[in-house]
Parts: structure tokens; sequence; C-alpha cells
């Protein structure tokens, strides 16, 4: 359609009277006019961002030095990272046997129940002077046996199976007033029923 449509134009004039300059502006209309195909438009995309960068006077700078020190290791540093992150000394508790580990936070939150002198005096949510000492007063309390467990700066590691006893005795512990508390939900619940059933009737 508009090539027919540009082919009318040139014919409705003297085409030996046009210049140069008019004929060219004419072909820029028919090609604007004319829809690019979706591979056209990905090449014109990314030709424009090629020549964009182009005109730019931008140049790319890396800022690594040239080293000739491939795979060599700086030992004192690895050697002070290691000791800093105590990775031999957990490796080695691991070694041993000890699997699992609890913060003394974590462990005096969840197993505080456990421990009557420790509850009836401070609250688990509340912070301690000496959480070390604390955690120890609460292991001696729950019988646990002091091969089955180490106590660190601030984490206890236990060995494999300690920790699953310590968990059945809180829940030993927490089920009978869980149970009670249930009792009375469903109690509760059945009187309320009960009485909205008397007014109905009445």
């Amino acid at each position: 359609m508009f090539k027919n449509f540009s082919r009318m134009v040139v014919k409705k004039r003297d085409r030996a009277r046009m210049s140069a300059k008019k004929l060219l502006r004419l072909d820029k209309v028919y090609k604007s006019l004319k829809k690019p195909g979706r591979c056209k438009e990905k090449e014109k995309s990314s030709s424009g961002v090629t020549v964009g960068y182009s005109c730019t006077d931008k140049s790319f700078v890396t800022m690594k030095l040239p080293k000739n020190d491939d795979g060599v290791i700086n030992v004192p540093l690895l050697c002070s990272q290691i000791r800093g992150r105590q990775i031999i000394d957990a490796m080695r508790l691991h070694k041993v046997g000890f699997l699992t580990y609890l913060p003394f936070g974590k462990f005096r939150r969840r197993f505080g129940l456990l421990f009557n002198d420790y509850a009836a005096n401070v609250r688990s949510s509340s912070p301690v002077e000496d959480e070390r000492r604390v955690v120890t007063d609460m292991l001696l309390t729950m019988d646990v046996d002091a091969a089955s467990y180490r106590v660190g700066q601030s984490q206890i590691f236990f060995r494999a199976g300690a920790l699953e006893r310590i968990e059945s005795q809180r829940d030993e512990k927490l089920t009978g007033p869980i149970v009670l508390l249930q009792a009375r939900c469903r109690g509760y619940l059945a009187r309320k029923k009960l009485n909205t059933l008397k007014e109905k009737l009445e």
C-alpha cells in the first residue's frame, strides 16, 4: 500500500525535475511508514547500543593488580582465621562425638521449666549475669550424665541422644499442664453450649 502511494506521488510529479535530495527524502518517508519486523528491531536496538558506547568516551578499568603468586596461601593469615573462628575446637568436639549444640540462652528458655529453683527465681527470658553457671546448675538438677555433654564458652555440646533425652523430659513435664488446660477449655465450651441450649428452650 505504502509502496503504491510513493509511486503515485512520484508519477504525479515530474521525476526529471525532482532533485536527488527530494528522492532520498521520499525514500526515507516510505521506509519509516513500513513496519519493521522483530529481527530488524533487535538488530537496530543492538546496533544503537554499540553506537552509543562508541560515541561516549568511557574506559572500563578493572582494579586488579597483576601478581605472580597464583596458588600461594598466606599461612599465618589462614591460621589466625581458623583460631578466631574456633574451627579446630569445633572439629575436635565433633570428632569425639559431641554432634549437637545449643547456645546458653536458647537452652535456658527451652529447658528452664525442668529446673525448679531457676524457674522460681529467674524468668527464662530475662538476662542472667553468669549464664554458664546457671546452665551448669540446670544440667546437674536434670540428672544428665556428665560424660554426655561439654559446657563451652557460649554453647553446650551434647553427644548423640543426650539432647533427645532432655527433650523427652521436657515433653513429659509439659504434657500434664497442657492436658489440664485442654480439659478446662473443653469444659468451658461445653458449659457455654449448655447455657445457650437452656436459653433457647426457655
